[in-house]
């Protein structure tokens, strides 16, 4: 056996889905399910039963679970630590985000008070959110949606109104409000499948219709591009209005909004920067102003 495998048992372990754990690993479902049955293999007795569609740790596999999950733990803590007294991380953040919430938001007056930090920030697939965090690549990251896992925290940060977004040209660009049963036969632009996405769908849900799909985008710059371009409206947070070419229209019924919140890994030691960002975050959102644009 090697260490790949005893990672791929616990992330199966903690998903109880060989698919949804094959996803996050980007790997392929029968090389996952193949990693398993070798380890199981090698060491003489099944690790896992199946119950209805999902799979369970057996009386075996579970005992077995409880004892690699605390040396993989081990493992990764002395690394850690290790990095951080070489000062490869003391002074490092690295951050995601998989959905449409600004990094200038929280980071222009961080960044103002620790100048001598290094930052990462990327943007992310929400299925690889937990990959990323277990494998250290990620200190922390920014979702729309909770992150279920044991080996992750998650708070709330803050709620952001969301606005039907439109052209500067467009009939409803001068109005001071609108409905979402106005916009039901507008050409939409929906975000990409996403956790962002199953926002979207829900505000319409609330009136008991879907939108009238034209095209589905991922990114910021395409979904602006595309409205401005006159193919379509949108239902966005208004960080968008930092693109001048189109309008946020606020929504006075049914009430849109979505939540942001930061995650991270729970079971390691934080570097010496990631704990001061984190208290940051905590103390910046308790008393970020309310605007238009926050709840």
């Amino acid at each position: 056996m090697d260490l790949k495998q005893l990672e791929n048992f616990v992330a199966v372990a903690e998903n109880g889905n060989i698919t949804q754990t094959a996803n996050q690993l980007y790997i392929s479902q029968p090389a996952l399910s193949a990693s398993i049955s070798k380890l199981e293999s090698e060491l003489g007795f099944s690790l896992f039963d199946r119950v209805g569609k999902r799979i369970v740790l057996s009386p075996a596999g579970q005992r077995y679970y409880e004892s690699i999950h605390e040396v993989l733990q081990s493992l990764q803590t002395a690394k850690i630590e290790a990095q951080i007294l070489a000062n490869k991380r003391g002074k490092h953040i690295s951050l995601a985000n998989t959905t449409f919430v600004t990094y200038s938001t929280v980071m222009l007056d961080f960044v103002r008070q620790y100048p001598d930090y290094t930052y990462r920030m990327q943007v992310i697939d929400e299925t690889s959110v937990i990959q990323k965090l277990r494998s250290s690549e990620v200190d922390f990251c920014f979702t729309c949606a909770t992150v279920n896992s044991p080996v992750c925290s998650c708070i709330k940060l803050l709620t952001q109104k969301l606005f039907v977004t439109v052209p500067k040209n467009h009939p409803l660009a001068n109005r001071s409000y609108v409905t979402l049963h106005e916009v039901i036969n507008e050409p939409f632009i929906l975000p990409q499948e996403s956790a962002f996405c199953r926002v979207v769908r829900r505000q319409f849900e609330k009136i008991g219709n879907d939108p009238n799909v034209v095209c589905e985008a991922s990114g910021l710059s395409m979904i602006a591009a595309l409205i401005s371009g006159g193919m379509g409206i949108s239902l966005l947070p208004a960080c968008f209005r930092e693109f001048t070419d189109v309008v946020s229209i606020p929504v006075s019924t049914p009430r849109c909004v979505h939540d942001i919140y930061l995650v991270w890994r729970n079971n390691i030691p934080l570097s010496p920067a990631c704990e001061i960002f984190l208290q940051y975050c905590k103390e910046f959102f308790s008393s970020y102003p309310k605007t238009d644009e926050q709840v």
